[in-house]
């Protein structure tokens, strides 16, 4: 009717969850308040963490 598939119509975005990620970031953050983006994206990417720096940007 819209002009839409049904497999459109239905789909559900499956994003998964930052909540692992926020947790990282702010025991970082609580120990080394001064540390910028790219210096706290560094520590995680080190630490073996599979966020890439888009994600970490988007949080």
């Amino acid at each position: 009717m819209a002009g839409l598939s049904r497999s459109v119509f239905y789909y559900n975005h499956k994003r998964p969850s930052d909540d692992e990620l926020i947790d990282a970031l702010l025991t970082l953050v609580e120990r080394h308040q001064n540390w910028g983006l790219p210096k706290l994206f560094k520590r995680l990417h080190n630490k073996g963490k599979p966020w890439n720096k888009k994600r970490v940007e988007r949080v």
